[in-house]
């Protein structure tokens, strides 16, 4: 015992591995208690034994383990989140132990613990406390998988299935996560070897007309077969949900719609303009990291240019990978999911391509870094303020953000 505390007083990385798991328990302590219930637990009932409706991949699963072990449908929301939580916990200790061993490089190193120290400080790992276990973990942690087997080049074409299931979870996974191994895909393509290579684009074609078939598929015509009646599937949503019908009553109409497409939005509200400020809000609040981004993907971007890079202007769109999020902002209002799932995409892309260590990333945040070093108490405010922000809610994206579209709100009232 005395070897291994002596072994982490003496390795900094060790510390900071610890120190990061200190800020996870106390991320949990701070959004304590966890909520079990509302819409995110519902979809986890559906099935297919229902017929080929959208979002019932977990629920079979669940089901299936259920019948084979005996356990009362009730309690297998609560084995779902801590089980989720905990691979989510355990894969973000494991990429952050991996980001800051696999670099030598003092300053690069440097970058990645300040970086990740941003991400669990802020609304990185604790975010959706409110829906504990939620189903967006798993199509990040799908797309990571997805990075994974394209950079190692084993079994590429295999992850056409792997983005098959991320779709059956959610339809949206085509504007969330999706950018992620795509980008690296094409990144594969045109940089790796500096001129196109066809495996990949192939790769990128097929993946792309198979993720978007099937979100079209799923909301457009999958719905509950012959013999299944709303009745019944409320009973058992019910049951799995550890209520009464009487009191899930008012998911009725979600229901309806999504299994039997009688609302006939199929999940599509279009709330934009009722919601509109609170992304104006959130662009405000979070303008500090929109510009940290530019600044850092711009430094890559310079050195790719100095070497005279055939395609260096990719790396000036890489960060622009989320634009695949604005038909989700457009299409529903969940807006703490969509910028969760941003959020995941700019730091993610980042540590990814350090990982690969492109000789233009590593000189860029270098460059980056130089900077850094002339303003640390700037940097160190901005971690701050990262925890300051918080978990992202599933509507309302953060309290600072929700005051902010208030406020603006007011001055219009006052104004008009």
């Amino acid at each position: 015992m005395k070897k291994i505390i002596k072994k982490i007083q003496s390795d900094n990385d060790a510390k900071f591995l610890i120190l990061i798991f200190m800020i996870m328990v106390m991320q949990a302590i701070r959004y304590y208690p966890f909520k079990f219930g509302g819409w995110n637990q519902i979809m986890l009932s559906f099935t297919y034994r229902y017929g080929f409706i959208q979002r019932a991949f977990i629920g079979t699963i669940l089901d299936i383990e259920s019948t084979l072990f005996h356990i009362p449908l009730k309690y297998m929301r609560y084995i779902y989140g801590i089980f989720t939580v905990v691979v989510w916990s355990f894969i973000c200790l494991l990429i952050s132990k991996k980001a800051i061993t696999t670099i030598n490089d003092k300053q690069i190193n440097n970058f990645l613990k300040g970086l990740t120290l941003a991400f669990f400080i802020g609304p990185g790992w604790v975010s959706y406390y409110s829906n504990f276990g939620i189903t967006d973990v798993w199509l990040a942690l799908i797309s990571f998988l997805l990075v994974y087997l394209v950079i190692k080049e084993k079994y590429v074409y295999g992850i056409i299935i792997l983005v098959i299931i991320a779709e059956l979870i959610h339809p949206g996974y085509v504007f969330l996560f999706f950018n992620f191994p795509m980008i690296i895909i094409v990144y594969k393509a045109m940089l790796v070897k500096d001129k196109f290579d066809a495996k990949y684009i192939w790769l990128f074609g097929i993946n792309a007309l198979v993720a978007s078939a099937l979100f079209f598929i799923l909301f457009l015509f999958a719905h509950a077969k012959d013999g299944i009646n709303i009745e019944y599937v409320m009973g058992r949503t019910a049951e799995f949900v550890g209520k009464t019908v009487e009191e899930i009553e008012n998911h009725r109409p979600t229901i309806n719609d999504f299994l039997f497409r009688s609302g006939g939005d199929g999940g599509i509200r279009c709330l934009i303009q009722s919601w509109g400020f609170l992304i104006v809000g959130m662009i405000i609040a979070f303008l500090p990291f929109f510009y940290e981004i530019y600044r850092y993907w711009l430094n890559v971007y310079c050195v790719a240019k100095e070497n005279k890079m055939r395609f260096s202007w990719y790396f000036f769109v890489i960060p622009f990978g989320t634009v695949t999020l604005v038909p989700v902002y457009i299409m529903q209002n969940d807006y703490g999911r969509w910028t969760h799932a941003g959020l995941i995409y700019e730091v993610g892309i980042i540590v990814v391509m350090i990982f690969m260590k492109d000789k233009n990333v590593l000189e860029g945040t270098k460059r980056y870094m130089a900077y850094v070093k002339l303003h640390k108490w700037y940097y160190v405010t901005l971690i701050a303020y990262a925890g300051i922000c918080g978990a992202f809610d599933q509507n309302l994206i953060n309290s600072l953000v929700s005051t902010i579209e208030q406020t603006i709100w007011k001055v219009i009232y006052v104004f008009a």
